[in-house]
């Protein structure tokens, strides 16, 4: 496994992570001005409406401490035709999964326009609520890296949920890649809960550590840590 830096947010209200994986060199730019970094950026957030945070996420991205090469979002509320059109200043969509029959929901990941990646198709595996995930591959010159983002709508059926994710984890295995998930799993990892064992069990039999250690989510009587990034132990 790299090595890995996760950030804590600011706000530890504003459901923030950043995740910085080194020792590997992954490669910018086109094909005539390409040129390798050592370190690949990672910033997810549970932004429940990308629309109207839209400025809101732009000035975070504008701070040098952030500065990601690739954002991963949930909820990102949004319908096909909406999130196929947007950007952000350097960032522009490489992947998405949209709610179209429930207005909530989705998750996509953007990436710096030099960044060299290709969309993994997991549209197959999404049902509404339940299971929704995007994938992108970034190019290592070490192995290939594939990212995905990934939610969970709390009143969803925790079984079916698991098993739609072991299939695509087991889809996404047979790319020979190390992974890199993150996401809302509305699965509190603070508490040792049945729900948390059985997704425990299924991420280490692909050899998957979740590396968040802090809540991620706070109110007047509550710190919850559902907000995870799981990275390959391998």
């Amino acid at each position: 496994m790299a090595n890995v830096t996760v950030d804590r947010p600011k706000n530890l209200s504003s459901r923030q992570l950043s995740i910085t994986s080194t020792d590997q060199e992954f490669f910018v730019g086109n094909t005539t001005t390409r040129k390798s970094t050592n370190s690949l950026k990672i910033y997810h957030q549970n932004i429940r409406s990308l629309m109207s945070k839209k400025e809101e996420l732009n000035i975070i991205m504008k701070e040098k401490s952030v500065n990601p090469h690739l954002i991963c979002l949930s909820e990102h509320h949004s319908k096909t035709q909406e999130i196929t059109k947007f950007t952000l200043n350097s960032y522009k969509i490489a992947a998405s999964f949209c709610g179209e029959e429930v207005p909530k929901g989705g998750v996509c990941i953007m990436t710096r326009h030099n960044i060299q990646f290709a969309t993994i198709d997991l549209f197959s595996f999404c049902i509404e609520r339940i299971f929704e995930i995007c994938a992108i591959e970034v190019n290592s010159k070490n192995k290939k890296i594939i990212v995905g983002c990934i939610y969970r709508s709390p009143s969803s059926d925790i079984v079916q949920f698991l098993k739609l994710l072991e299939d695509t984890l087991s889809y996404l295995y047979k790319r020979s890649g190390s992974l890199i998930l993150c996401g809302d799993l509305n699965i509190n990892f603070l508490l040792e809960t049945p729900n948390k064992k059985r997704l425990d069990i299924l991420m280490k039999s692909y050899n998957l550590d979740q590396i968040v250690d802090f809540p991620t989510r706070i109110t007047h009587n509550l710190a919850t840590l559902i907000d995870g990034i799981y990275l390959d132990t391998m």
